[in-house]
């Protein structure tokens, strides 16, 4: 069981980091700066008492377009861009839910991706991180290729922005010559300039799972693994945006991080190590890991006001998250379903406040293996 709560929270972590350009939740501009307690023992509701309706669009499954839960997706202009970095292959679907097309370049080639880290959706182009090479590798639609860039850095995560790129160095010993934990690039990886210097790098050698970077309202949100803050990056700067204060449930504000390490205090101490978000306008749904053994804890942050909510959930049961959020979209949260979960989720909520979209019907999408995306109305 340790290793299925890790994986599904994995997976949450990646699923998370895929964003577009814009979260229609959002509306603050300028540089706010928001401080939220977390109290991971304090007050719980019942996670579908809070949900008032879902939308639901399946996936067409077929032999071609078979995808299994560790996916990012994308918007496109015509549908989704799915990506299963683990196989290789990039998905698309129709605006309605049924197969268009896949492409998988996976092998060694010059062309080639030998995995796939960090993957985006951007302007018609798919660019993936080798992060072994320091290449960014970039194809269209097709599968064809178009280009790699050379990274200056080896940095951990690679992210298109403002006609540059962006590179978080993961804040590593072994790189403490940058000094830096941020770089601005332009289009050709030139750099043009660095932000948060720090004095003490992480000697953890374990980079973040997912991309520290992210979309939100316009801005390009920064969230270092180790760090319970959250920076936003505007016009070329660096400032705070969020603190997640989880108090004395933090476990790197006792434990120092550094390469005697020992992970078995994160199961001993079940204390927060790591956590992850969506933002809305009204509620910022929250995920965070105490243990290795136990399974994430989940809750959501009243935007109006401040207040912190568990959800209570039979984890144990289902031995899973009840679904992955990917981001906001006009109020709704959009997430992503497996069959199972949703089908219990339909059952506690009642079928008459469950609709769809697309082409395939509710029998067929609680029939189909594929993931379904599901957009939540909270109460």
């Amino acid at each position: 069981m340790r290793k299925h709560f890790l994986i599904y929270f994995i997976v949450a972590l990646c699923a998370f980091s895929c964003k577009s350009k814009v979260d229609q939740g959002s509306t603050e501009q300028g540089i706010n700066f928001f401080n939220y307690s977390i109290d991971i023992r304090g007050s719980s509701v019942p996670l579908y008492d809070q949900i008032e309706s879902l939308e639901l669009l399946g996936l067409e499954e077929s032999d071609e377009s078979l995808i299994k839960p560790n996916i990012k997706i994308f918007d496109y202009e015509k549908g989704y861009v799915v990506v299963n970095e683990e196989e290789g292959t990039v998905f698309l679907f129709n605006s309605d839910g049924t197969f268009k097309s896949k492409f998988n370049r996976k092998g060694q080639g010059p062309e080639e991706y030998p995995y796939m880290h960090h993957t985006q959706y951007r302007d018609g182009i798919i660019e993936t991180y080798v992060e072994n090479a320091q290449k960014l590798m970039t194809y269209d639609l097709d599968g064809n290729f178009i280009k790699s860039l050379k990274l200056p850095y080896p940095a951990v995560h690679v992210f298109h922005f403002n006609n540059g790129y962006l590179l978080g160095m993961g804040n590593q010993i072994e790189y403490d010559s940058v000094g830096h934990d941020v770089i601005f690039t332009d289009e050709q990886m030139n750099p043009l300039r660095f932000a948060m210097p720090f004095d003490k790098p992480n000697g953890v050698p374990l980079p973040a799972p997912h991309n520290e970077f992210r979309f939100y309202n316009n801005k390009v949100l920064f969230n270092p693994f180790w760090t319970d803050s959250v920076y936003q990056i505007n016009k070329g700067q660096v400032s705070p945006f969020i603190h997640f204060d989880f108090g004395d449930e933090w476990l790197w504000d006792e434990v120092p991080l550094s390469r005697e390490f020992n992970a078995t205090i994160i199961d001993k101490t079940k204390k927060v190590w790591a956590y992850t978000w969506v933002i809305g306008k009204d509620r910022i749904e929250i995920t965070y890991m105490t243990s290795f053994e136990e399974p994430p804890g989940m809750g959501y942050i009243d935007r109006r006001t401040g207040e912190f909510f568990n959800y209570k959930y039979d984890w144990y049961k289902n031995q899973r998250l009840p679904f992955l959020p990917l981001r906001f979209e006009e109020g709704k949260l959009l997430a992503v379903f497996l069959a199972d979960e949703l089908s219990d989720s339909i059952e506690s909520i009642g079928s008459e406040n469950v609709i769809t979209r697309g082409a395939l019907s509710k029998e067929q999408i609680l029939a189909s293996e594929n993931p379904v995306l599901v957009w939540i109305k909270f109460r």
